[in-house]
């Protein structure tokens, strides 16, 4: 048996020299996309990821079939307006594109399938090769999109601050990333408000960028960071509290808590637990130290007694 298995592995390391195979691996996450509630005239988003496994380049082409074939592109992020079908990807690569679904304003309430398809375009045969097998892999992955005329407005926001404390010549720099949770595109006034308690020093409202892409549904964009200045507030902690508005109504808030020139403060604060630790731990040694005296006393009393 062991001869046979020799002979079976020697057969195939030399099947494998004389017949080279030139086969590409490519993949894309396959769990179905299922998006509910999409609004008519509206666009959703949805997050597409590519893999190249391979040690070469590959040109991969995009396409969409079944009922949603003529309302989706591509984009290379939320901020792209030019769509694309086809996408080189570097060697071990993975990669995120978006696939942008724009609802019909004409098509009536129901249940709409396809497939978003990635396809790795072949490449030209080696002449030299005495045997190549060129294949074009292809996956697909489904869609199903619900249209309905029920508005669901929902974002989240995600507020990043570049730090906790600052100086009072500096400013707050703060990153805000919003996440449409809903099922229309939005373009949020921000308001944002630093206080103490119940006393408020600053109230701010931003406008949405001008010129730039709405928040689709289900996707996410950041907007150029906050920039707020400190210089007429004292050292203390305050809040930074953000509202996203629509249409002047607020759909989410996000909180973060900071401080000025509060540094020497807390050092100084420790240095005072560490004292008091050092010295209630030098007053728990005397202590112990006198009951054991106490003690060892008494026991020699009473052994001179006897």
């Amino acid at each position: 048996m062991k001869k046979k298995n020799i002979l079976f592995n020697v057969m195939g390391i030399i099947l494998f020299f004389i017949f080279p195979l030139s086969v590409g691996a490519i993949g894309q996450i396959t769990k179905p996309i299922e998006i509910e509630d999409a609004i008519r005239g509206e666009e959703v988003e949805q997050l597409v990821l590519i893999m190249n496994t391979n040690d070469d380049e590959i040109i991969f082409n995009l396409d969409v079939t079944g009922d949603m074939a003529k309302w989706t592109d591509f984009f290379e992020s939320a901020e792209s307006e030019e769509p694309f079908k086809g996408i080189n990807i570097p060697a071990n690569t993975n990669l995120s594109i978006l696939a942008r679904f724009k609802i019909p304003e004409d098509i009536p309430n129901g249940t709409y399938q396809g497939f978003i398809n990635i396809t790795e375009e072949p490449k030209e045969a080696d002449p030299e090769a005495t045997s190549t097998a060129q294949v074009s892999l292809k996956i697909s992955r489904a869609v199903s999109i619900i249209v309905s005329d029920q508005e669901n407005i929902k974002l989240s926001i995600n507020l990043i601050p570049d730090k906790f404390n600052y100086n009072l010549d500096e400013n707050i720099k703060a990153r805000i990333i919003y996440h449409n949770e809903g099922n229309i595109m939005l373009s949020p006034q921000l308001r944002v408000q630093i206080g103490q308690g119940n006393n408020i020093f600053y109230d701010l409202i931003y406008p949405y960028p001008e010129g730039a892409s709405p928040v689709r549904s289900l996707s996410k964009y950041e907007i150029p960071s906050l920039e707020i200045p400190l210089n007429n507030l004292q050292k203390g902690k305050y809040f930074l509290k953000t509202i996203a508005l629509h249409k002047a109504d607020p759909i989410n808030e996000k909180t973060f808590i900071f401080s000025i020139d509060m540094e020497e403060e807390k050092a100084e604060e420790n240095n005072k637990f560490s004292l008091s630790d050092v010295n209630s731990n030098l007053l728990l040694v005397i202590m112990i130290s006198l009951l054991l005296m106490v003690g060892v006393t008494i026991i020699v009393k009473k052994n001179g007694k006897k």
